[in-house]
């Protein structure tokens, strides 16, 4: 089960520019969640910010089809001149990322040591 929330982050926190949204996940996002996140991606793009953070730092697993999606998510970011950051925790999110191409096309995927 997962938890996906979408909210205008702390840009001075993330990254020192004045519009930026997160989509924070926790938990493990699998098949049951990729409605929900695709429609969270979805929201903070049409939102148009300057930037979109996806934190990933509380995921402990990221489907295959997650991952596409937000693959899918950066690509559509990059044509609309909006900056996507990538958070993560586990090394298992971060391979799945790698694997899907996902962490390729972004290139400001973030690791943070655990806690």
């Amino acid at each position: 089960m997962s938890t996906i929330s979408i909210s205008p982050g702390s840009s001075d926190h993330y990254l020192g520019s004045s519009e930026c949204v997160v989509v924070r996940v926790d938990g493990e996002l699998d098949i049951t969640g990729l409605d929900t996140f695709r429609r969270a991606l979805a929201v903070a793009l049409s939102r148009t910010p300057a930037t979109i953070v996806v934190d990933l730092r509380e995921a402990r697993f990221l489907s295959l089809r997650n991952a596409v999606a937000l693959a899918e998510a950066i690509d559509e970011a990059a044509v609309a001149d909006i900056e996507m950051r990538l958070l993560t925790r586990h090394s298992q999110v971060r391979r799945v990322l790698e694997i899907t191409g996902a962490g390729l096309r972004n290139e400001r995927m973030v690791a943070a040591r655990p806690s």
